[in-house]
């Protein structure tokens, strides 16, 4: 199961916060009431937010990710990890080994709780079993 890099909680769901906009029409009907139908409704997922059920930190991932974080595919952990073991751009987290991914690399996060700075690692699942049975007895 996932954990929040930010509060160290195992989850196993996201919550997603994404804008909607609803267009309506408004018009009096016969007896002078007020009425209205709705027209359309719009969704802007490119800015929808993902959101930790335990601590209600804002996850750094996209909604696009979401399914991959759910299935362990991507890993987003503190570099400072107690459970990964690390040799170059690999590491050995709960028997899997994954890959820091480029796209994050030096982006340091603000936990707002309080202030404290956290560098943390985007890691992507090494799926190629052959090459990361050999990773994992080279990071072991």
């Amino acid at each position: 199961m996932p954990k929040c890099p930010f509060c160290g909680k195992e989850i196993n769901t996201v919550h997603v916060y994404r804008e909607e906009t609803h267009k309506y029409e408004y018009f009096l009907d016969d007896k002078n009431s007020l009425r209205y139908n709705r027209l359309k409704v719009e969704r802007d997922d490119l800015h929808a937010i993902c959101i930790c059920p335990e601590c209600e930190e804002e996850l750094p991932f996209s909604l696009w990710r979401v399914g991959d974080f759910l299935r362990e595919k991507l890993i987003i952990l503190r570099s400072d990890d107690p459970e990964i073991k690390r040799r170059g751009d690999f590491v050995l987290y709960r028997g899997k080994v994954y890959k820091i991914t480029d796209d994050y690399k030096g982006r340091v996060y603000k936990f707002t709780e309080n202030g404290r700075e956290l560098n943390l690692l985007h890691l992507r699942l090494v799926e190629d079993e052959l090459a990361a049975d050999i990773l994992k007895a080279d990071i072991e």
